[in-house]
C-alpha cells in the first residue's frame, strides 16, 4: 500500500526562514512503513538553500520527537525538488518536518492545518516543545510504502 505524508510541495505566497525546525500538521501519515521520496519547494527570492534535513515526527499538542531523518544537503531554490532513495521510518499518524541552515521554505499563512516550529536543528535530540503557527502550511510532501512481512504458510 502507498503511504503519503505532508500537505504538498507547491509554490505558495510566503516563506519561512531557515534556522528553524518546521513540522507541518497537515496530512499525517496514512500508514506504517518507509518514506522513500520527499518533495520540497524553497522560495526562489531568498539565498541558496543549504544544510537541508527532513524528518518524520510523532507527538501531539506542542511536544514532538523525530522518529527518523535524512540529510539532503543543498537544494535548488524556486521550484519543486524531489529526493528519492530515502529510508525514513514512519508510523500511522506521524508528521513530516524540515530544517535548513540557509534559505526559506515556501509557506502560506492561511488554509493549512498549522505548523509547529522551534529555533535550531531538532532532528536528533529527542522530545522538544514547539511553538504553533495556526492555519499555516509549508511546501513539503513525502511518499513511500508499507512494509509487508513474509507470509507463513502452514501445511497440515
Amino acid at each position: 500500500m502507498a503511504i503519503d505524508i505532508g500537505p504538498g510541495a507547491v509554490d505558495r505566497v510566503a516563506a519561512r526562514p531557515a534556522g528553524y525546525t518546521f513540522i507541518d500538521l497537515a496530512n499525517s501519515s496514512n500508514g506504517t512503513g518507509i518514506i522513500n521520496s520527499v518533495e520540497l519547494y524553497f522560495d526562489g527570492t531568498q539565498a541558496d538553500v543549504t544544510g537541508v534535513k527532513v524528518g518524520i515526527f510523532y507527538g501531539s499538542a506542542l511536544s514532538y520527537t523525530c522518529r527518523s531523518s535524512a540529510s539532503i544537503g543543498t537544494v535548488t531554490k524556486g521550484s519543486k525538488q524531489t529526493f528519492s532513495l530515502l529510508n525514513l521510518s514512519v508510523q500511522t499518524g506521524d508528521f513530516l518536518g524540515v530544517y535548513a541552515t540557509a534559505g526559506s521554505i515556501e509557506c502560506a499563512t492561511t488554509g493549512g492545518s498549522g505548523i509547529v516550529y522551534k529555533l535550531g536543528d531538532h532532528l536528533s535530540d529527542g522530545a522538544q516543545t514547539y511553538e504553533l503557527f495556526a492555519d499555516n502550511v509549508i511546501s513539503i510532501y513525502g511518499t513511500g510504502v508499507t512494509l509487508v512481512g513474509p507470509k507463513i504458510i502452514y501445511f497440515i
